[in-house]
């Protein structure tokens, strides 16, 4: 059997055209508009919903599609053409180091950082494509371990200020969010990436994902409660929106 084709419309705004996919649901209330990393654009709506309905929606956040679709394309372009040579810069507790590439008698890749620079120290005779490929995983490798690190130590700090004590902490990858929370686990997930933002940044997902063992929603009392630790959580709040797409190597 074939696998069937989505099914998209396009309706034109002042903006540009919108092109998306329409899911209904039987038990889905209300309008929702989702976009994936890819810039596709979905509408959630109910069976219920008309079409003149959805369509006002649309047009209504037509000015926040085209943003977000913007702040997309950019993020994609950087992750694109983002090199692993000489040169380049990379991120670390929010200040941007360059990297030094070399080739020497060596029989493994060595990546070291000297608080100033990242030298990486490379076999002979590789092509571009695997010298690049040797730097990004070894770069990622020393982000992984200098986060788990990091964070450990903000997680204990903060966990004894604010009252709660997670049963387990996961720094992983995650390729849409910074940090999530299992309430009824009282497991707390961290992207390894959030170590290239400012320390504020840090202290900011950290204090928002253990704030969640307490109220696990969104509520005026969790950002409360957020703010009785941060009161000034709204600055790094701001530019992990405006700058944190800029922290992603895969």
């Amino acid at each position: 059997m074939l696998p069937s084709l989505k099914q998209l419309s396009t309706l034109e705004t002042p903006c540009g055209p919108i092109v998306f996919e329409l899911k209904r649901s039987l038990i889905r209330k209300g309008l929702t508009i989702a976009i994936n990393d890819k810039g596709e654009i979905r509408v959630l709506a109910s069976q219920l919903t008309s079409g003149a309905q959805i369509h006002q929606f649309v047009l209504k956040k037509a000015d926040w599609i085209h943003h977000h679709l913007a702040k997309i394309q950019k993020k994609n372009e950087i992750l694109n053409n983002r090199k692993f040579e000489s040169g380049e810069e990379f991120s670390f507790l929010g200040k941007k180091y360059k990297l030094e590439v070399l080739e020497r008698d060596v029989s493994r890749t060595q990546l070291t950082f000297d608080s100033s620079k990242w030298i990486a120290c490379l076999p002979l005779f590789k092509t571009n494509g695997e010298r690049q490929e040797l730097v990004k995983g070894k770069l990622i490798k020393w982000y992984q371990w200098q986060a788990k690190e990091i964070l450990g130590g903000r997680i204990f700090h903060y966990s004894r200020t604010i009252g709660v004590e997670p049963k387990k902490i996961v720094v992983k990858t995650q390729k849409r969010l910074w940090g999530s929370c299992d309430y009824r686990k009282k497991t707390i997930h961290l992207n390894w990436q959030i170590i290239m933002s400012p320390i504020s940044v840090i202290d900011y997902v950290i204090v928002h994902e253990l704030c969640h063992l307490i109220v696990p929603n969104h509520s005026k009392r969790f950002w409360k409660r957020v703010a009785e630790v941060l009161p000034n959580y709204a600055s790094p709040r701001k530019w992990l929106n405006t700058y944190g797409w800029e922290m992603k190597l895969s």
